[in-house]
């Protein structure tokens, strides 16, 4: 194939070209595209008197179509301004754009005047689109001509009807044990690995090509053929080696010596090998002519032999690595066919799929239409050709056979009624991963009328245009072109002028080792180049600091370099990612614009997913706690720590409290409602990046509160939420951009820089080289490539070393490329990272400042620079210090000693700590040694009384619930003589500082005195009768744990409170481990004395209603198991039982344990007939020792 240059091309003239036929127009970088675009588009309004329905513009994004069309606007309107001025005789302004002036005089009459207002009028109307929105717009409003059907739905993501094929193809294959043995042994034998390595492949409708036995067998052959030759010369300079040290070599290694003869024939089979150039191993006696032992007295002649050696090993492991290569190609032929077949039946699935379905995806729209206008005389191709006379194609270096097919049959070569215009840069052609196809821009070069060329660069200054014209030139501008982009592609000098728009505010820069096109480089001090990481880690330390030195020193025109008049281009997301940690130790803000992380794989949505599931499963503790640490609810370490290990009962209140209000928020008024509150009123993060985590949390209730429609229960919510963080790749939420990026170092891919521009640009590892038919160190299981004899696209399954050739050859030329694309970013100067990477020689760089594979950039670059001394320099990249200059207006911390991890050898028995009840029943693995157990107040209401109501002190009901009431009760009652109660020396002050009034504390102790007075029991006993040293206060205790059986302990439970009538409540609820051992603490209020039996008693503050009746005991057992008391009073009694145990030398429990009391205080009075306010229970001895039991046993295998 010969391809077209640039020599027969003509600078553009936009007023001047004829607008008939096909044109090409090659718009290099910053050459102004988009103006000659707008102006192009102004003649045919005026020049062809079409109207904006019948001039078809194309590009290739949504934001290039919205771009062209607010361009295309602008135009009209200054267009209609100085036609308008024109007209009117007044006198056109000094920088009236020279094309209207022109245009003025051919075509300055009222009627054009109308001709752009009519236009201006009916820009909604044009006819501005996506290459896949012109398809899908054809085939919907001409689809009795093109033969599509009526109704086609677009889906953006059809990923999931291939998975679905994928699957069904490999259950298929699992009936054949030998295929599926096949596929597991290559690792394709998942639905999901398949598609992994072959979607894209699938995807293309590519015929895959399998290579035959025999076809693996020549390649093997040519294979050995390429290598001898390649070898040859080595051959020739080994022999002429030892040909000048032959006549040493048979003098002291074959003639004087006792087995001469040997020696003689060994040596002669040396020089045969050397001269027969074969790729056959060294003779097996080699090692035995040279060896050590035979150079004693003529050490010089190692050397030679060693060269011999050398040349050996390195035949030897060449033949290795070709034969392993061809075994390889041919062991996996069979798997390869099988993946063949595979490609058929997802093709064929997904086809059918989508026919039943009536869908098609953005690469069937453009296929669609293809096949309908497959020939200029297609009726849909004069149909197009009727309605779209003039049509201009954006971005056309990025155009595909199947695009390219459709416009070159509705636009034929030489037709003057119509005209294409292909505006487009071959040396930007770097989308090839989408498809993107530079040999059909080549081919559509050939066909065209006409070829064009935008010769002036109106964005960058003149020292950065004549920087990368040498680079891309590939020698002095005043030499013949060396060939730099491969593939005919040529490179015409951009000219620089004065009206660029970098020129309006220059760089001043007072370092003196500095220029438009710099090369920062590492100096190779050894034979051994550091690793690549080490190498990136240093370059990117430079990088840093090179512009925290710019911030500070560096002006465009009179203002100061900012931080967003800097732009890095990376590779790659990890190499972003090395810069980005440079960048942060330097005290640099950046953000990564190609970072396209997903809004689900972002850590606020787990974040989020544990606060709403901690929300609406509050009753499990841990998913709760994992809710309380999130900043969305703002607490503190210290309050996370006081709430969950100090056991602060009244902030636990609180937070219960405030987690129920927001459950029942969620339920009346939405999620949504429900973060704005949090993010509105508790929100608290420490993070210096907190305004994207704030939009990601808003962004998040957006979408789940859309969402909420569809997944009505929040449990069906939190499901949907927890699908798509666990699959964030199956949703098409993106996370957004802030406003505040824009003022910060803008991180991007080369890929995505295309189409920006920047002051500054920082290329930091220009010289890497990525090996295009490999990933990592591993060859592709497929190769894409342009045949040149069959003038197409091939995809072959496998690899040949023809193929591996053709597609380095192809990707090294994009890489060219994409570093032309790299370096035109810059308007004023460019940063070229270069150092010892791994194959530099190979890299686009090297080849196009020709750096040999021996040469160093300090010496390849110095020679550059010669050419134009002002504008291209080398700098040295320092490794004197592992930390960049950090920016001065940033805080930097304080150096510190070598900071070491603390190694943790020993066991951790997550089971063995320290419980209570309150842990228990609040599902929580920490203890409070400090204070009693909390009660919980509860609004139950108890049963209607049938006698006459007590008259009562209504101080008792009003008075103040919650923890805090309890804690003051408790308190008074801990120290206070039961028997002689002295209110005003012992609870005056406590009450007067919780707030109790001085005129109510009359009301308050006559309370108190009438729960001294309450009987506990049919016998009289009252807490009033009670001497001192009959009883024990506030009795902490500790028991062991040996390992308890939390589902035994649950059983027990349930057995117990089936012995009564009304047993109800919750059983204890299963801790995140089934067994617990370690030891149990608590508080017992009081532990009385009574007629030589021991009691317990607790106090309850707890709130059950207004009256006496209802505190009555079945009120009071319906509270008591409700929250689990008793469990707790359960808990008491061994304790107790233990102690009396070990104290008591006749002790026997079923005479010394009395029983409990679980004093409910306000409803206990002495009037009581039916001992309101008194919960009395005597568990049987039984269940005591069985309880006992089972906090003792011990752990059984």
């Amino acid at each position: 194939m010969s391809h077209p240059t640039v020599e027969s091309s003509q600078p553009l003239d936009v007023v001047a070209m004829p607008l008939a036929g096909r044109h090409l127009i090659e718009a290099s970088a910053g050459t102004g595209k988009t103006f000659n675009i707008t102006r192009l588009y102004l003649r045919l309004i005026l020049e062809k008197e079409l109207s904006v329905q019948q001039i078809l513009v194309m590009t290739f994004t949504n934001a290039a179509t919205e771009e062209i069309r607010g361009r295309i606007a602008d135009t009209l309107r200054e267009a209609a301004h100085c036609w308008a001025q024109a007209l009117a005789g007044e006198p056109l302004a000094d920088n009236t754009d020279p094309v209207f002036i022109r245009l003025l005089a051919q075509f300055g009459e009222p009627r054009h005047l109308n001709a752009i207002n009519a236009a201006l009028l009916e820009l909604d109307e044009a006819a501005v689109y996506t290459i896949h929105g012109f398809c899908n717009r054809v085939l919907g409003e001409l689809a009795f001509t093109s033969g599509a059907a009526m109704q086609l739905a677009l889906n953006t993501d059809t990923r999931a009807l291939y998975l679905q094929a994928a699957q069904d193809w490999i259950r298929q294959q699992a009936k054949d044990d030998v295929a599926y043995q096949c596929l597991m042994h290559a690792g394709w034998h998942t639905p999901e690995a398949l598609l992994s390595t072959f979607e894209s492949a699938i995807r293309s409708g590519l015929e895959p090509h399998l290579l035959s036995a025999e076809q693996i067998d020549t390649q093997r052959q040519e294979a050995r053929a390429a290598l001898q030759k390649a070898m040859k010369n080595e051959f020739i300079a080994l022999q002429s080696q030892l040909d000048s040290w032959q006549d040493q070599i048979t003098e002291h290694l074959v003639d004087n010596v006792k087995d001469s003869a040997v020696r003689a024939q060994q040596w002669h089979q040396i020089t045969q090998w050397v001269c027969a150039q074969a790729l056959e191993p060294l003779p097996a006696d080699f090692n035995k002519f040279a060896h050590h032992s035979r150079f004693k007295h003529c050490p010089e002649l190692k050397a030679p032999l060693a060269l011999v050696r050398q040349l050996g090993n390195q035949l030897k492991a060449a033949l290795a690595e070709l034969e392993k290569q061809h075994d390889s190609m041919a062991d996996q032929a069979p798997v390869l066919a099988l993946i063949a077949q595979g490609f058929a039946f997802i093709r064929e699935h997904v086809s059918r799929q989508k026919r039943q379905q009536g869908v098609v995806d953005f690469d069937d729209l453009i296929h669609l239409l293809a096949a309908r206008i497959d020939a200029p005389e297609a009726a849909l191709a004069c149909q197009l050709r009727h309605k779209f006379p003039a049509a201009l194609i954006d971005e056309f270096q990025d155009t595909d056979a199947n695009q390219y097919q459709i416009l070159s049959n509705v636009y034929q070569a030489g037709e003057e009624s119509q005209v294409l215009l292909m505006i487009g840069d071959p040396k930007q052609a770097i989308y090839g991963f989408r498809g993107g196809d530079i040999f059909t821009y080549l081919q559509a070069g050939n066909s065209a009328d006409y070829r064009w060329v935008m010769d002036t660069n109106w964005r960058s200054t003149e020292p950065m245009v004549s920087s990368y014209n040498r680079l891309f030139y590939g020698a002095p501008l005043d030499q013949p072109p060396v060939e730099v982009f491969g593939f005919g592609i040529g490179y015409e000098p951009v000219n620089a002028t004065p009206a660029a728009k970098a020129n309006k505010a220059l760089l001043n820069d007072p370092h003196p080792q500095r220029a438009a096109l710099t090369y920062a480089g590492i100096a190779q001090e050894t034979a051994n180049s550091p690793a690549k990481g080490q190498l990136q880690q240093q370059l990117a330390r430079w990088v840093a600091g090179e512009i925290v030195r710019l911030l500070a020193q560096a002006k465009l025109g009179e203002a100061q370099v900012q931080p967003h008049d800097i732009a890095i281009l990376v590779r790659s997301g990890p190499e972003a990612l090395i810069i980005q940690n440079a960048l942060r130790r330097a005290g640099l803000a950046s953000v990564f614009l190609s970072n396209r992380t997903n809004l689900f794989a972002a850590p606020e949505a787990q974040d989020l997913y544990r606060v709403l599931d901690g929300i609406w499963h509050y009753q499990h503790s841990n998913r709760l706690t994992a809710a309380l640490s999130s900043p969305l609810f703002g607490m503190s370490h210290a309050e996370l720590t006081d709430l969950l290990y100090h056991e602060n009962d009244e902030a636990w209140e609180a937070v219960m409290n405030l987690v129920l209000s927001l459950r029942q928020m969620w339920e009346q008024r939405g999620c949504m409602a429900l973060i704005l509150y949090l993010l509105e009123e508790k929100f608290a993060c420490d993070d210096t990046d907190i305004e994207r985590r704030l939009t990601n949390y808003l962004h998040l209730a957006e979408v789940l509160e859309r969402e909420s429609a569809v997944q009505a229960h929040a449990e069906q919510l939190l499901i949907w939420l927890h699908r798509h963080i666990s699959q964030p790749d199956q949703a098409p939420e993106q996370v957004q951009r802030l406003e505040s990026d824009a003022r910060l170092i803008q991180l991007i891919t080369q890929h995505g820089s295309k189409g920006l521009e920047y002051p500054i640009v920082f290329v930091p590892f220009a010289s890497d080289y990525r090996d295009p038919a490999r990933v990592g160190k591993q060859y592709q299981s497929f190769y894409r490539y342009y045949d040149e004899q069959a003038q197409q696209l091939t995809l072959l399954l496998g690899k040949s070393d023809a193929a591996i050739a053709r597609v380095r050859a192809e990707g090294d030329a994009e890489s060219t490329r994409l570093l032309y694309v790299a370096v035109t970013r810059a308007a004023q100067r460019c940063y070229l990272g270069v150092a010892g990477f791994e194959n530099q020689h190979n890299s686009a760089l090297a080849k196009a400042v020709g750096l040999g594979k021996e040469d160093s950039w300090r010496s390849c670059i110095e020679q550059l620079s010669q050419d134009a001394p002002k504008h291209i320099c080398y700098a040295e990249v320092t490794t004197d210090s592992d930390e960049p200059v950090v920016r001065s207006s940033t805080t930097a911390a304080s150096p510190v000693g070598p900071l070491q991890v603390d190694r943790f050898d020993g066991k951790v028995n997550e089971r063995w700590r320290l419980y209570s009840f309150s842990a228990l029943a609040r599902r929580q693995m920490v203890v409070n040694r400090n204070r009693r157990e909390a009660e919980i107040d509860s609004l139950a209401q108890g049963t209607e009384s049938d006698g006459p109501q007590i008259s009562a002190n209504a101080m008792r009901f009003t008075f103040t619930k919650g923890a805090a009431a309890g804690n003051l009760l408790h308190d008074i009652f801990e120290l206070s003589d039961f028997s002689q109660p002295d209110w005003a020396n012992q609870a005056h002050a406590m009450a007067l500082r919780f707030g109790i009034a001085e005129d109510d504390l009359g009301l308050f102790f006559s309370w108190l005195d009438e729960v001294l007075a309450t009987p506990l029991n049919q016998t009289g006993i009252t807490l009033g009768g009670l001497e001192r040293k009959q009883t024990l206060r506030e009795a902490e205790f500790y028991f062991p744990l040996a390992s308890v059986n939390l589902h035994q302990l649950n059983q027990f439970l349930s057995h117990y409170r089936k012995q009564e009538s009304a047993a109800q409540g919750p059983f204890m609820v299963t801790l995140d481990t089934q067994k617990i051992e370690g030891l149990m603490h608590g508080f017992i209020d009081l532990i009385f004395v009574h007629n030589d039996r021991y009691y317990i008693a607790d106090y309850k503050s707890t709130h059950l209603g207004e009256q006496f009746s209802d505190y009555q005991f079945a009120a009071l057992r319906r509270n008591n198991q409700h929250h689990l008391y008793d469990l707790q009073y359960l808990i008491y009694a061994v304790a107790l039982h233990r102690y009396l145990q070990s104290k008591l030398p006749d002790y026997d429990p079923e005479h010394h344990l009395g029983g409990v009391y679980y004093l409910y205080l306000r409803g206990m009075h002495p009037a009581n007939s039916a001992q309101e306010g008194v919960y009395f229970a005597r568990p049987k001895t039984s269940d005591l020792l069985h309880l006992d039991s089972l906090f003792d046993m011990p752990e059984t295998e």
